[in-house]
């Protein structure tokens, strides 16, 4: 058994490696692209940025204005410049090819939606009742997780993303530097949920409807 777990773990971490070189629109490997992985999760966690929100983000436009405009996310400043650098300066060594192509490569692994799963129970809950509207709402969300809800694919990535189809199903707080977070009407009743977690100057959440 160690000896298959041995086996295991160098083949799922060169995996994962491989994963996340992908989201940061990468194609080839370099020594350090695990300490670049490592350093932006780190950053991340430190400043509660939204996991799925910023790899699309990043792949919205080059790598320089990407990380320009993404900045303002994170709290540790200093940090994150340090890994724009890093990380702008490896996507130019990556190869040669467009921003169009970049861009498609990113999206078609960082999605747009992703499902909650309240949203889920309640589809789920309404489709044990004989009601699947709820069910063909979700495919038709999902169906667009790559491109977004518009014909042209210009629908701009938010942490409520799914929840946007669902009116006021959905509690958000917006706000420049602190990133983006969507709650549920049982999360919001709970004490401070609606608090964003950015030690910048954040809103507390309120009852938002669409």
């Amino acid at each position: 058994m160690k000896e298959a777990l041995g086996l295991y773990l160098p083949l799922y971490q060169a995996h994962y490696l491989d994963l996340m070189r992908r989201r940061l629109g990468l194609t080839t490997a370099e020594d350090d692209d695990q300490k670049l992985v490592e350093q932006l999760l780190k950053l991340m966690q430190n400043s509660g940025v939204d996991y799925t929100l910023f790899f699309r983000r990043l792949g919205d436009e080059s790598a320089a204005l990407a990380v320009a405009k993404l900045r303002d996310d994170f709290v540790d400043l200093a940090g994150f410049d340090a890994w724009a650098e890093l990380y702008t300066a490896r996507v130019t060594r990556d190869g040669d090819y467009s921003e169009e192509q970049r861009r498609e490569r990113m999206h078609a692994v960082n999605p747009l939606y992703i499902l909650r799963n309240y949203l889920a129970q309640n589809a789920i809950a309404a489709a044990d009742s004989g009601d699947y509207s709820e069910v063909r709402r979700l495919h038709e969300v999902l169906s667009k997780t790559v491109r977004g809800a518009g014909g042209d694919g210009t629908v701009r990535a938010t942490t409520a993303g799914l929840g946007q189809a669902f009116g006021d199903q959905l509690f958000v707080v917006r706000k420049r530097g602190c990133g983006e977070r969507a709650y549920s009407r049982s999360a919001a009743a709970q004490p401070n949920a609606g608090q964003a977690r950015s030690p910048q100057s954040c809103i507390y959440l309120d009852n938002y409807r669409r």
